[in-house]
C-alpha cells in the first residue's frame, strides 16, 4: 500500500502513550505504514533512534519506490525532524538559524528603508545619478562641511572680538589683509605634496589650523589674538590647491558643479543657523569658551574628511614639477591668463567698494541693526539659493559662463550704493552679493579645473590662489586711497561697477577663445 494513502492515528490519552500536541513530529510504522504523532518535548529519548530509522526507511521505500509518488506528510515530517527549533533527535537543543532575509517586524526596520530611499531620491534629484564611490564621498564631504559651518561661523566674529580686546580699525584692516597670506604662499603645497598625498597634507594642515582656534582661549589681548588668527588662516587656506586636486579626483566633471553646490549648501545652512547662537554664546560666555568649542568641531570636520575614498591618489608628474616650470606652463595658457585678468578686475571692484558700504548704511541712510539684520537675512537666502543655481549652470554651460554672470552681477552692488536714498533701495545689492558669494565659491574652483591640463591641476590652482592673495592684500586700500585723494564716494562706486563689467567681458572672452 502506498504511504500517500496512509492514515494518521494518535494514541489515546492515558493508555501509556503520549497525548496530543499542537507540534507533533511524524513517525512511520514499517509494518502497518501508519503515521503516528509524538510531541518533540515528550518523546522518550530511548525510542528516538528507532523512530527516525523507521521514518527514513519508509520514506525511501515509498516516496521513490513502487508507486513513484511523493508522500507530502513524510516530506513535512522529515523537515520538521531535522529543522525543528525545539529539540533534535541527537545532542542538546540547537537554536534554529533564521533565514538571511528575515527582518523583525519592528517599526524602525520598516521605516529605515523608506527613509533611505527618500534620501537617495533627493540626492539623485539634486546631484544626479552617481556611482557608489562618488555618492559615498559626497556624503562624507557634506557631513564634514556641515560640521565645518560652525567653525566658519565663529571666524566671522573675529573682527568684533579684536575690537572688544582694544583693537583699532587699523587692527581690523591688518587682520583682513593678513588673512590672504595663505593664498599668497599656497605654492608651498607644491613642495609638500612630493612627500605626502594631497589628502594627507590637507587634513594635517587643517587640523593644525583649527587647533589655533582652541589656543586662542589663552590670548589675553588683541596682538596675541591677531598673531594666532594669522597662523590659523595661513594653515586653513594653504591646502587650497591640494583640495582642488582632490575634487578633480573624486567627482566626475558632469556632476561636479551640483555636488559642490550641495556640499556648500550644507555649510551655508549651518552658518545661517549657528551665527546667532554663536553671538549669544560670545555675549554670555565669552570667546575663551566659544572658540575652543568651535575649534573642537573643526577638528571633527577634519577627521570626517579623512574618511574620503580617493581611488586614484593624485600625484605623479604634478609632484615632481618645480615652481618655475609650473609658472611657465600656466603663462602659456592664454585662456587661463585672460580669465585671471578678469579675476583681478573683479576682486578690485568688490574689495575697493566694500569698506565703504558700512558708511552708507550707518551715516547716510541711518539704518538700524534690525534693518541691517533683515537685509542680511535676504542676502543669506540669496546665498543658499545661489548654490543650486550656479551648480546647474556649471554642469550645463560650463564654469566660465558661471564666472561671467557672477562678475556681471557684482556690478549691481556698488551701483546700488551709489544711488541709494533709502534702506529698501539696498535690497538689490544684498541679493546680488549673496549670488556673487555662491557663484565665486563654486565658479573659481571649477573654472580652474576646466582650464587646466589634467596633469597640471595643482600648478594652476597655486597660480590662481597666489593671484587672489595678492589682489586681496592690496585691493581693500584702493577705495580708501581714492577717497583720500578727494574723489567723491559715488564716483568710487561707479568705478567699481565699471571694473566688474570689464571683468565680465574678460571672462566671456576667455570662454570664447
Amino acid at each position: 500500500m502506498s504511504l500517500s494513502m496512509a492514515r494518521a492515528t494518535t494514541p489515546a490519552s492515558g493508555s501509556g502513550s503520549v497525548g496530543r500536541t499542537s507540534h507533533p513530529w511524524w513517525t512511520v510504522s514499517s509494518r502497518s505504514g501508519a503515521l503516528k504523532a509524538y510531541p518533540l518535548d515528550a518523546t522518550p529519548s530511548a525510542s528516538r533512534r528507532a523512530r527516525r530509522t523507521a521514518c527514513s526507511s519508509a520514506m525511501r521505500a515509498s516516496t521513490w519506490g513502487h508507486s513513484g509518488g511523493v508522500c507530502l506528510p513524510l516530506l513535512l515530517a522529515r523537515s520538521r525532524l531535522l529543522l525543528s527549533p525545539a529539540k533534535r533527535p541527537y545532542g542538546p537543543p540547537v537554536a534554529h538559524p533564521r533565514p538571511a532575509l528575515y527582518k523583525p517586524p519592528k517599526l524602525c526596520m520598516t521605516l529605515s528603508p523608506q527613509l533611505a530611499a527618500t534620501l537617495r531620491y533627493l540626492e539623485t534629484q539634486l546631484a544626479g545619478s552617481l556611482e557608489d564611490d562618488v555618492r559615498y564621498n559626497m556624503r562624507v564631504e557634506i557631513v564634514s562641511a556641515v560640521v565645518y559651518g560652525v567653525f566658519m561661523a565663529t571666524l566671522t566674529f573675529m573682527p568684533a572680538v579684536l575690537t572688544k580686546l582694544g583693537g583699532s580699525p587699523a587692527t581690523v584692516s591688518i587682520y583682513l589683509s593678513l588673512s590672504y597670506l595663505g593664498h599668497i604662499f599656497s605654492s608651498v603645497s607644491l613642495l609638500v605634496v612630493r612627500k605626502m598625498t594631497p589628502k594627507a597634507f590637507a587634513v594635517m594642515s587643517w587640523t593644525l589650523g583649527r587647533i589655533m582656534l582652541i589656543v586662542m582661549a589663552f590670548a589675553g589681548d588683541a596682538p596675541a589674538l591677531l598673531a594666532l588668527a594669522t597662523v590659523l588662516w595661513f594653515l586653513e587656506i594653504g591646502p587650497g590647491p591640494a583640495y582642488t586636486r582632490i575634487l578633480q579626483s573624486i567627482y566626475p566633471i558632469a556632476h561636479r558643479g551640483r555636488i559642490m553646490a550641495l556640499v556648500r549648501f550644507g555649510m551655508a545652512l549651518t552658518i545661517l543657523v549657528a551665527t546667532p547662537l554663536i553671538g549669544l554664546g560670545l555675549d554670555r560666555l565669552g570667546y575663551p569658551v566659544v572658540f575652543p568649542l568651535a575649534g573642537a568641531l573643526g577638528l571633527v570636520s577634519s577627521l570626517v574628511f579623512s574618511r574620503m575614498r580617493i581611488v586614484v591618489e593624485p600625484g605623479g608628474a604634478q609632484a615632481r614639477s618645480s615652481a618655475p616650470d609650473a609658472m611657465r606652463v600656466v603663462t602659456r595658457n592664454r585662456r587661463f591668463m585672460m580669465y585671471q585678468l578678469g579675476l583681478i578686475l573683479f576682486g578690485l571692484a568688490a574689495l575697493a567698494a566694500s569698506p565703504m558700504y558700512p558708511d552708507v548704511q550707518i551715516n547716510r541712510l541711518q539704518l538700524s541693526y534690525t534693518e541691517l539684520g533683515l537685509l542680511g537675512l535676504v542676502q543669506s537666502v540669496s546665498w543658499l539659493i545661489g548654490y543650486f543655481v550656479w551648480g546647474r549652470v556649471v554642469d550645463r554651460y560650463g564654469a566660465l559662463r558661471c564666472i561671467m554672470l557672477t562678475f556681471a552681477i557684482q556690478a549691481v552692488a556698488p551701483l546700488t550704493y551709489a544711488f541709494a536714498t533709502a534702506g529698501w533701495m539696498l535690497l538689490p545689492a544684498f541679493i546680488a552679493i549673496g549670488l556673487v558669494m555662491a557663484g565665486g565659491d563654486i565658479g573659481f574652483t571649477n573654472a580652474c579645473l576646466e582650464l587646466s591640463e589634467p596633469d597640471r591641476t595643482q600648478e594652476y590652482a597655486v597660480a590662481q590662489s597666489t593671484i587672489i592673495g595678492l589682489r586681496g592684500f592690496i585691493a581693500p586700500f584702493l577705495g580708501v586711497g581714492l577717497l583720500s585723494l578727494g574723489v567723491a564716494q559715488p564716483i568710487v562706486f561707479l568705478l567699481a561697477g565699471w571694473l566688474a563689467l570689464v571683468a565680465a567681458v574678460c571672462a566671456e572672452r576667455a570662454r570664447r577663445m
